[in-house]
């Protein structure tokens, strides 16, 4: 038989009893409910919230009607106005609080911000950062999405871009293919796949082999020993003999064995004391 025992119902936020009810020892857990101060509480902060909201929606329609009624430059004249003053500050377009030497002015007295206070900037974005709002992110999605297709905002692609390299990265792709047997396996096995930074084996099982040399410097001295600008301009399929050179200028000391996690973190490294690119 089911033992039936007796339970204290308690209110789920002031705990106090609001009576006692029978339940089974292995039955279904009990919802807790609200005393009537606390359902009563409850009522009257939803009402204050309410009303809040609904103040704050006034006062924003209000403040915009006022905007549209009495907008000082709505008038001509004011507008005429202001337009010739802002034409008489500017030269050759760039207004003369914009310019290099108005900056350096403003600038030249300004005392660099202490460490301490750049420590407090720091910890303020991290936790009251606008872009952590849903409400901010999808606001500043939907505009740039709209100036995007209505082509105020135009993306540099190909050869237009600032990282334009020529149109090597199908070649790129093409010399990593050819390494494994004559490059990457040797380096695996001479390192006895154990990667040479932690001295650890990957749970995974998967090792790569990181270039001290970068990869794209191979290229380069190939480009350079045969006067190639973009092996864009080449057919693929006289590809063969630049791949191979590429391939045969590898040396097992070019490369290291290194677990995902540490060639991350070396790919990191090389980034940023490296002008040219990635180590890879």
């Amino acid at each position: 038989m089911d033992r039936i025992m007796n339970v204290d119902l308690l209110c789920r936020r002031c705990m106090s009893k609001l009576g006692e009810i029978e339940r089974k020892k292995d039955g279904p857990v009990l919802r807790r409910k609200l005393c009537d101060l606390c359902k009563k509480k409850s009522i009257e902060l939803q009402v204050v919230k309410l009303s809040a909201l609904s103040k704050s929606e006034e006062l924003r329609s209000l403040n915009s009607k006022r905007m549209k009624e009495n907008n000082p430059m709505a008038d001509d004249a004011i507008r005429i106005a202001v337009a010739a003053k802002l034409k008489a500050r500017c030269s050759d377009g760039i207004p003369q609080f914009c310019t290099q030497e108005a900056i350096k002015k403003r600038t030249a007295n300004k005392k660099p911000m202490s460490d301490d206070h750049k420590k407090i900037l720091s910890q303020r974005m991290k936790t009251q950062n606008p872009m952590f709002s849903n409400f901010v992110k999808d606001k500043m999605s939907k505009t740039l999405n709209g100036k995007i297709q209505s082509g105020e905002i135009k993306y540099k692609r190909g050869s237009n871009h600032h990282l334009w390299k020529g149109g090597c990265r199908d070649f790129n792709v093409a010399c990593r293919s050819r390494l494994y047997l004559p490059w990457t396996k040797k380096v695996f096995e001479r390192d006895k796949y154990i990667c040479t930074v932690c001295s650890g084996k990957p749970i995974s099982g998967c090792l790569h082999v990181h270039h001290i040399k970068p990869l794209n410097d191979f290229i380069n001295d190939v480009k350079q020993k045969y006067a190639i600008s973009s092996f864009k301009d080449i057919d693929k399929e006289n590809w063969t003999q630049y791949i191979d050179e590429v391939v045969s200028n590898h040396r097992i000391e070019d490369g290291i064995t290194v677990c995902p996690k540490c060639h991350n973190n070396l790919d990191r490294y090389f980034y940023n004391i490296n002008d040219k690119g990635r180590g890879r």
